[in-house]
């Protein structure tokens, strides 16, 4: 009895191990700024796209970045993406700094899909940070330099 007891448990144990490890990471991205940026949920490397997202980090690459085709999307002030794998974001018409690091207006930045992204604005600049990370928190909140030790 206590044998069939304990395979019933850990039969269990089984499957729901098996049920979180299909549960998929999905990046969110929530734009508290009075700006629009755009989101892109499908980014694939691709130098010859009609529809081209620059990704300035890429894989880390920088300073290389990627070409890539993607779908882009608007999403208005104090709008969230978060029923969507969110892969990456820009702010067209203004810089911005993403993470502590400055960003040309058009170049989208990359983030992971375990990641969710805030945008606020300080100063009247856009500041993204990746929500849980000290560094950014610091960048975009004033509380302490970001990386490299660049106070936003």
């Amino acid at each position: 009895m206590i044998a069939a007891r304990s395979s019933q448990l850990l039969l269990l144990a089984l499957g729901f191990f098996m049920y979180i490890s299909t549960v998929q990471a999905a990046g969110k991205i929530y734009n508290q700024s009075p700006w629009t940026l755009k989101y892109t949920t499908n980014p694939s490397p691709n130098n010859g796209c009609s529809s081209c997202c620059y990704f300035w980090n890429w894989n880390n690459a920088s300073p290389r970045g990627q070409m890539c085709s993607c779908t882009q999307v608007n999403l208005g002030s104090k709008g969230s993406k978060t029923n969507a794998d969110v892969d990456g974001f820009c702010y067209a018409d203004r810089d911005y700094y993403y993470r502590g690091t400055w960003v040309k207006k058009g170049q989208w930045s990359k983030f992971a899909d375990t990641q969710s992204v805030r945008c606020v604005s300080k100063g009247g600049v856009p500041r993204c940070c990746v929500t849980g990370d000290p560094e950014s928190y610091g960048c975009c909140w004033g509380v302490a330099p970001g990386p490299n030790g660049i106070v936003c």
